[in-house]
């Protein structure tokens, strides 16, 4: 499905997890309860209908989280009403942020290794899938939100000329 390009959009990025870390999730996520499983066979606690049907209970649960995870992927837009962001497939809609509710936009490095959707203090809710710099936004209501670019730069020349000021440079905090 081809998603159509509005004329009101000015920056679009979609961003996925990295296909070697999920590959390696996967895996350890699989060998390692298979692992424990042949193990406990080898000692004579269990039998090989216990593990052949835990093998595939594994299985059966591994295969859907990993397939979610490869098509899930963050979207970024930035309208002349403001910034959007969606988790698709898990949100239909992007959530808008409206550019009169934007008290202050920097750019930051994210928290090393934190990837997905969660709160951190100091950063509030923190939307990111790969690398080490977005955007930190505060809102008018004192909320935060902190959202992953790959392409910083040109997310935050438009956020600039549509919000008309300047964002601070924070990248080499860290």
């Amino acid at each position: 499905m081809k998603m159509q390009v509005d004329k009101s959009i000015l920056f679009h990025e979609q961003q996925r997890f990295g296909t070697a870390l999920l590959l390696f999730l996967f895996a350890i996520g699989m060998l390692l309860p298979i692992g424990i499983l042949f193990y406990t066979m080898s000692i004579g606690q269990s039998g090989r209908v216990e593990f052949t049907l835990s093998t595939i209970a594994i299985v059966a649960i591994e295969i859907p989280i990993f397939a979610l995870f490869y098509y899930t992927k963050l979207e970024t837009i930035v309208t002349e009403k403001g910034l959007g962001y969606r988790w698709w497939p898990l949100q239909n809609k992007y959530r808008l942020i409206f550019k009169d509710d934007i008290a202050k936009v920097s750019t930051r490095r994210s928290p090393i290794f934190n990837y997905g959707i969660h709160w951190m203090p100091s950063y509030g809710w923190v939307h990111n899938v790969r690398g080490r710099e977005g955007l930190q936004i505060k809102m008018n209501s004192g909320k935060r939100l902190f959202i992953g670019s790959q392409k910083i730069n040109e997310l935050k020349s438009v956020l600039e000329s549509l919000l008309k000021k300047t964002i601070a440079d924070y990248r080499d905090e860290f």
